[in-house]
């Protein structure tokens, strides 16, 4: 066999060859690179879906809140001391509920959280303030009964609840509160009429 023969032929199967290489390596690329777009898309999902718990957990903490204070504003009652216990640590809640969402949100959204968490936190001191504590117990000198003597304002908290709900592109529920005087001035009608 001859030089130029042995060359062709090196020369053809190198070109073959590299031919190959070249295409698996585009191949490998591609794959790579819908790999990581895949990732990122997955990363992003996550980061959503984590948003979005963070949200729903911190509206759920001063919703929660709002409720207990409610709800201890009603009467005096005998177990008033764990009441307050349990509205102050559900502030706490909503405080750390906030800074979760602060630490992966925007700016905007950051500051409305904090806000709000300072709203529950000031509420709670609030009630805690007004409270008056009445019977204790003799033998252990616990006073657990008890009452808020002051109606709770939530005015406060309701701004930067709306705030938040807003900044973070969230729509509050409709609870009927824009219906509640509406129905009740039908009952004072019905009852003056029925008279």
């Amino acid at each position: 066999m001859s030089v130029s023969a042995i060359l062709s032929t090196a020369i053809s199967t190198g070109g073959v060859v590299l031919a190959g290489l070249g295409g698996v390596a585009l191949t490998h690329r591609g794959t790579l690179r819908r790999e990581a777009e895949q990732a990122e898309r997955a990363r992003r999902e996550l980061q959503e879906q984590t948003r979005k718990n963070d949200h729903g957990e911190l509206v759920g903490a001063a919703t929660r809140l709002r409720v207990l204070i409610e709800v201890a504003y009603q009467r005096h009652w005998p177990d008033m001391d764990g009441r307050i216990l349990a509205i102050q640590d559900q502030a706490i809640a909503v405080g750390v509920a906030a800074s979760k969402v602060a630490l992966g949100a925007s700016a905007a959204e950051g500051d409305r959280a904090r806000a709000l968490g300072l709203a529950a936190s000031q509420l709670a001191a609030y009630v805690a303030r007004h409270t008056e504590m009445g019977r204790g117990n003799a033998e252990n000198g616990v006073m657990s009964s008890g009452q808020i003597t002051r109606a709770p304002g939530f005015t406060e908290f309701d701004a930067r609840l709306d705030e938040f709900y807003a900044v973070a592109g969230m729509v509050p529920p409709d609870i009927g509160v824009r219906r509640a005087p509406r129905y009740r001035l039908w009952l004072t009608r019905r009852s003056a009429s029925s008279r």
